[in-house]
Order: C-alpha cells, then sequence, then structure tokens
C-alpha cells in the first residue's frame, strides 16, 4: 500500500499513555494525518475509551501506573468486541533485566 493510500484512509485511533507531552505529541502527529483521535491516561480511562470509541488501532504506552499497559492489554483481549483490535506498543519502557541473584 502506498503511503497515498494509507493516509487516505481515516482510522480511529486510541492513544494511551500516562505522559500528556507525548500523549498529544502522538495525537497530534495522527490528527494531522487526519485520524479521529481519542486520548486516555490510565488503563481505567483506555478501557472504557476503547469501548465507546470502537478504535481500527490502540497506541499503548506498557508503562502505566497501576493496573499497568500490561493489565489493560489482556483486558482488552478478554473483550469480544475489542479482541481483535491492533495494538501498537509506543514505549521507552526496554526489556526486564533479569532476576539478580
Amino acid at each position: 500500500m502506498s503511503a497515498t493510500n494509507m493516509s487516505a484512509t481515516r482510522r480511529r485511533v486510541l492513544v494511551v499513555d500516562n505522559d500528556p507531552v507525548e500523549r498529544d505529541r502522538v495525537a497530534g502527529l495522527l490528527t494531522a494525518e487526519g485520524h479521529a483521535v481519542r486520548t486516555a491516561a490510565s488503563t481505567p480511562e483506555a478501557l472504557e475509551a476503547a469501548a465507546s470509541f470502537r478504535p481500527d488501532v490502540i497506541t499503548l504506552e506498557m508503562d502505566l501506573p497501576s493496573p499497568g499497559g500490561t493489565v489493560f492489554y489482556a483486558r482488552l483481549r478478554r473483550s469480544p468486541a475489542l479482541r481483535e483490535t491492533p495494538v501498537v506498543v509506543v514505549s521507552g519502557v526496554g526489556p526486564r533485566p533479569a532476576r539478580l541473584s
């Protein structure tokens, strides 16, 4: 698919990030490309937004405050209406270090 074809398709995107600067930056880039964007700063807020907005795709910062991004992802996958929604992880969180002994 060419870049022209991709930008011609308007998508509903849910941006989930607790950092307001990053959340607004990602939302702004997507809005500028013509996508309909909703944002959420926490797992409860994101689950509510996903249920009402029914996004085509979700960007997810994994390092959310408790309950974190992993909990959001697990709950999303248990929802029959949302389990097939693609999730793109956009995170500064790297691999967790091996347990120190």
